[in-house]
């Protein structure tokens, strides 16, 4: 039988011995709590997929900075070779980056 809070009891062993009664007893909880915790770990998972999608669009900012600075003093470099590569290589970075957050959408919206 169920109680207010959908708790069930069931008593699983008697034992009468003369005077003393004994009586082992099970308690079900309701699924309920299972389902709370689950939708809780998904808020989290979601808080933290915002998070992370947040933190890589303040990177993208800081490599797209970088590599302003990079293309400005790349004209009247001392090594052009040198501050050309470095300057792909920023490029690298940011597509990389755009990659990770539009993978990480994809997954939000399935």
């Amino acid at each position: 039988m169920a109680d207010e809070n959908g708790i069930v009891v069931k008593p699983a062993i008697v034992k009468q011995d003369g005077n003393t009664t004994e009586i082992e007893i099970h308690i079900e909880k309701p699924a309920e709590p299972e389902r709370e915790q689950t939708e809780a770990a998904e808020a989290a998972q979601d808080k933290r997929r915002k998070s992370l999608t947040e933190v890589l669009y303040k990177q993208i900012d800081i490599l797209e900075r970088e590599q302003k600075k990079i293309a400005s003093g790349y004209e009247g470099s001392n090594n052009p070779k040198a501050a050309r590569s470095e300057n792909l290589a920023f490029a690298k970075q940011i597509t990389e980056t755009a990659n990770a957050i539009i993978s990480i959408k994809r997954r939000n919206t399935k």
